[in-house]
């Protein structure tokens, strides 16, 4: 009987949020759930808050996930890795490589996994170390009938470089938030409307919504979520974000936009109690050397 592959999964840190609870690990645990049923033993490496991997790790199978703004810090620890293991096979899946597998494989990723990836490992693993096919896709693995079932994920953000704040916030008038990154769609339901850096357009179906709109020291704030098309309003959580001592809170929307007929236009708004002409809705880390994250939308298309 041949000897089980070593395994080893490993989710980055996220510095570039303000609470790097924001992006929770759950598809890698999910995927070393699944591996244990499977009668592996996988190990996972959780480096959220700025944990260091071990000196010297050794794997056969080297797993990670990323989004787009972790991509740079994984693409380093598997180049790091790959000295130590050069006969090792490094694998990415998550957001980022769902949508730009390519850019995955041209930074020496062996596979890249495009959507779930709990049969996908299991079938990298069972063929290690040959490789037939270096992206991996859902459909590749789930019966037609099931990947209908599938929700399309759909995922924006307000992404800034090192040196940019999240913007200035006056008091007293609800201002529209900037919203310029895609950084996920997987059924291209969603458009970022152009000439605007603020609004999304989204294709007739039902829609799960969830918003999480920072700010910074302007105590009392709000967002909400505008249909443009409709002029009407959901409102988000009221939140509270000190001036006096460096606070930063988030404004939640959580709603379904339920059976919309017609394409429909959205943005997010946000109103503050107290101005802060500096970076009301969002301090930048600029020391982190990484890109900034003052906004994100994400959608679940249901039908």
């Amino acid at each position: 009987m041949s000897k089980r592959k070593k395994i080893t999964l490993i989710q980055p840190d996220s510095p570039f949020l303000f609470n790097p609870l924001t992006f929770p690990n759950l598809g890698l645990l999910d995927i070393s759930a699944y591996l244990k049923k499977k009668n592996y033993n996988p190990d996972f490496y959780d480096l959220t808050g700025g944990v260091n991997l071990p000196e010297n790790l050794h794997s056969d199978i080297f797993g990670f996930s990323s989004q787009i703004t972790q991509f740079r810090s994984v693409v380093e620890m598997q180049k790091k890795l790959r000295k130590q293991n050069p006969n090792s096979l490094f694998v990415i899946g998550g957001p980022f490589p769902t949508h730009s597998p390519q850019e995955c494989l041209k930074e020496g990723f062996d596979v890249v996994v495009n959507g779930e990836g709990e049969k996908a490992i299991i079938d990298i693993a069972n063929n290690y170390p040959h490789i037939e096919n270096k992206v991996h896709t859902t459909k590749d693995y789930v019966d037609t009938e099931i990947t209908n079932h599938i929700p399309d994920m759909i995922i924006l953000a307000d992404l800034k470089p090192p040196s940019l704040s999240g913007s200035a916030s006056t008091s007293g008038s609800w201002e529209t938030r900037d919203l310029q990154t895609e950084i996920m769609d997987t059924g291209n339901f969603c458009t970022l409307v152009a000439g605007t850096s603020t609004s999304f357009e989204l294709e007739p179906g039902t829609y799960d919504v969830m918003v999480e709109a920072p700010a910074y020291k302007v105590d009392t704030h709000q967002a909400r979520l505008k249909d443009i098309t409709n002029t009407s309003y959901i409102y988000g959580t009221t939140s509270s974000a000190s001036s006096l001592y460096d606070g930063m809170s988030n404004s939640l929307i959580v709603t379904r936009l339920d059976n919309l007929l017609v394409n429909t236009q959205y943005k997010i708004e946000h109103r503050t109690q107290t101005p802060n002409a500096t970076n009301g809705f969002g301090g930048q880390a600029s020391d982190f050397g990484s890109d900034n994250l003052y906004l994100i939308v994400r959608l679940k298309k249901i039908k």
